[in-house]
């Protein structure tokens, strides 16, 4: 029968994926350099927001992360992200960018997808166990073992669907979501984006440090977007001139840091 070949491998596939759900939920709550790069980022904010209303704030929703990247600094090149992850440290975010490796991985699967596809699988077998209890005796000993080891497994799935869905609360708490619009892959994308876009900044950063010291032995201007200046230093001459978004706005205008926990 075609459920009995095909119902271990799928089921597998789903229980594999389910756990690299939670493995991406528990990295996100055991990372520490992510625990350090959000407090970064909210310090420098608070810095950029001093004497506004988005001042002093105690934390950040986890969607302003992807506007890091947008906010423009003088050079068009250059973003508030290059600054930050110059300023975190080339070690510090090649640690960041590992611990995110699992949060990458769980943003390939959809727990509403995995959600389903169990519940389909789940109601074929219900739908196999009916038709098998009105089925003649040897049939009924042929499917024994396979309806037992099946409901098994089934019921397994559905505990770890229950795990995620506990975790998925759990991290709502932990980042300090809204528990009604939270999802696991709305913040799982946010990170994987972010990890990418730490990458690209670390490549960036360097590039242009190279630049800087090519500049230096030879005496010849070259065209590198950051220069060997300290970052507190540049952040003080951005506030004063304002950080542009790609959508014409402040930082500090739109209070992008709003109070909270992280």
């Amino acid at each position: 029968m075609l459920m009995k070949a095909e119902f271990d491998s799928k089921l597998s596939l789903l229980e594999s994926n389910l756990l690299s759900l939670i493995k991406g939920g528990h990295s996100v709550l055991g990372s520490i350099g992510l625990q350090n790069f959000f407090n970064l980022i909210l310090a420098i904010g608070n810095f950029m927001n001093t004497g506004s209303y988005a001042g002093n704030a105690s934390g950040f929703a986890v969607s302003f992360l992807n506007d890091l990247k947008d906010i423009k600094a003088k050079h068009p090149r250059v973003t508030l992200l290059h600054h930050l992850v110059r300023t975190f440290g080339q070690d510090n975010s090649k640690a960041l960018i590992q611990e995110l490796e699992l949060v990458s991985e769980a943003n390939r699967h959809c727990l509403m997808e995995l959600r389903n596809a169990v519940d389909v699988l789940s109601e074929r077998l219900d739908n196999i166990q009916e038709r098998v209890l009105k089925s003649d005796e040897d049939i009924r000993e042929q499917m024994s073992n396979f309806l037992k080891n099946a409901s098994q497994k089934r019921d397994k799935s559905k505990e770890i669907l229950q795990e995620v869905d506990q975790l998925t609360i759990r991290l709502a708490e932990y980042l300090c979501e809204d528990m009604e619009t939270f999802t696991l892959k709305t913040l799982f994308s946010t990170l994987d984006n972010l990890r990418r876009s730490v990458i690209q900044c670390q490549e960036d950063n360097e590039k242009w440090a190279k630049q800087n010291v090519a500049e230096n032995m030879s005496g010849d201007e070259v065209d590198a977007p950051i220069k060997e200046t300290c970052v507190i230093d540049m952040l003080l001459d951005y506030i004063a001139t304002g950080f542009q978004t790609s959508k014409k706005r402040h930082l500090q205008a739109d209070g992008d840091l709003p109070p909270g926990r992280l």
